[in-house]
């Protein structure tokens, strides 16, 4: 049975064009044998920005290796957002960022991501 990961919330601040990293939670999975397993569902929910800009979500293990990328994804998804199906395996301490393709405008923006992954049998939660 699938278990979800709490939520992911990305500030995008106006003027931003860089890659911001997620604050909270941290890590998707902070402490070795938590979250250990296959993450199977990545739900993001982008911004009625000022400006009309893309945004680019991205996935990184401990090290900074880039796992998964979404690609463009247009502003105001809406509550639907965009529910992208994967299969990640999940060790320790990835984490998200969200890049705006330009200036998201007056107060920027926030971008939610939920997900959903499948724990590993043999990890004890």
């Amino acid at each position: 049975m699938a278990k979800e990961i709490p939520r992911v919330s990305i500030t995008l601040p106006d003027g931003g064009v860089v890659a911001v990293r997620q604050t909270l939670p941290p890590q998707i999975s902070e402490n070795e044998g938590v979250y250990q397993g296959t993450l199977s569902m990545i739900k993001i929910v982008t911004p009625d920005f000022t400006n009309p800009v893309t945004t680019n979500v991205c996935l990184y293990d401990k090290n900074g290796v880039l796992l998964w990328q979404s690609g463009a994804l247009a502003e105001a998804s809406g509550v639907a957002g965009y529910a992208i199906p994967v299969s990640i395996p999940l060790s320790q301490r990835e984490y998200f960022t969200a890049t705006p393709s330009g200036d998201p405008g007056a107060g920027g923006g926030i971008v939610t991501i939920d997900c959903s992954y499948i724990p590993d049998v043999f990890v004890r939660l």
